[in-house]
């Protein structure tokens, strides 16, 4: 599947159980994507590191103790298979709406596509590279769903209305991804607890933060009920690093139904629109707010 391996212009290496990429060139890696991908704290992505092999640059990924998903594909039922594919699509979204990554330089194929069953999650291999992977998105798209109906087609396991419903949406050019994800959602029990309606009927709403000075483009998606920010990596679900001000657990992100809250963690503050926040006080956030960390202020962006 992957283009560049089959032209050349990079060389895929297996590692033990992890894997590697070895750049014909350079000039062919990304800086600002990879320093993006770096920034990535929430699971969505395998662990990448650039190192250097034979005087080139090295792509290295950290799959190890993990399960791909072309392994599992011929003994998954139907609601795993459904599970999977919702949380893929889910992950593939957010990729789509963070404005720095590109779903083009996503490595579509399934046994670079990792699993884990204890949540039916996954983790996607990222290619930080100026060349991509798909000449467009409708490419990426297309590959996807292709890859995806050749599954169902040739799985004994996978049967049923829901099943048939997803080949029939993958197979129909003028329903987008985010279309497909709605009909699993709407047919798969899995997706009732992440996408329950509220009183008045209309669906959760989501948050993210837009970074204004940092030293590299960051966006972060907040991906939980209760989201923490901070500068440690084991801590925290989302790393904010560029400042040594910041501290290790520096602010969790709340959300309660539809509402979005700030509480701040640190022993330096956290200010919203300029204010700094009462220690153990939430603070209620709008669309439109500031949030500062140190010197670094992110836009709070409410859909």
């Amino acid at each position: 599947m992957n283009g560049l391996v089959e032209t050349g212009f990079i060389k895929e290496m297996k590692c033990g159980d992890n894997f590697a990429f070895v750049l014909d060139e350079d000039t062919m890696l990304a800086p600002i994507e990879y320093k993006v991908l770096q920034g990535q704290a929430d699971g969505n992505f395998i662990k990448c590191m650039k190192l250097r092999y034979n005087g080139k640059t090295q792509l290295y990924y950290l799959a190890n103790g993990m399960t791909s998903f072309g392994s599992l594909i011929s003994s998954l039922d139907s609601e795993m298979f459904l599970a999977i594919v919702a949380n893929l699509f889910m992950n593939i979204a957010a990729v789509k709406h963070n404005g720095f990554l590109s779903c083009q330089n996503i490595d579509i194929s399934f046994e670079h596509v990792f699993v884990d069953l204890s949540k039916c999650t996954t983790s996607l291999v990222y290619l930080p590279l100026g060349r991509k992977l798909y000449k467009d998105v409708p490419s990426f798209d297309n590959e996807l769903r292709a890859g995806l109906v050749r599954v169902i087609q040739n799985s004994s396991l996978l049967t049923g209305s829901k099943i048939e419903r997803l080949k029939r949406d993958l197979s129909n050019g003028r329903m987008s991804l985010e279309d497909v994800l709605v009909g699993i959602k709407n047919t798969s029990d899995w997706m009732e607890s992440n996408e329950k309606l509220n009183q008045e009927g209309t669906f959760l709403g989501s948050m993210k933060l837009l970074a204004m000075n940092t030293p590299v483009p960051l966006e972060i998606v907040i991906t939980k009920d209760e989201f923490i920010l901070g500068r440690k990596e084991e801590w925290v679900d989302a790393v904010v690093s560029s400042s040594k001000q910041i501290s290790r657990k520096h602010c969790e992100i709340m959300r309660k139904g539809n509402v979005f809250e700030v509480l701040d963690l640190s022993s330096v503050g956290t200010y919203v629109n300029g204010i700094r926040l009462d220690a153990k006080k939430p603070k209620e956030l709008k669309d439109g707010d500031i949030i500062r960390m140190a010197y670094l202020e992110f836009k709070v962006v409410i859909s």
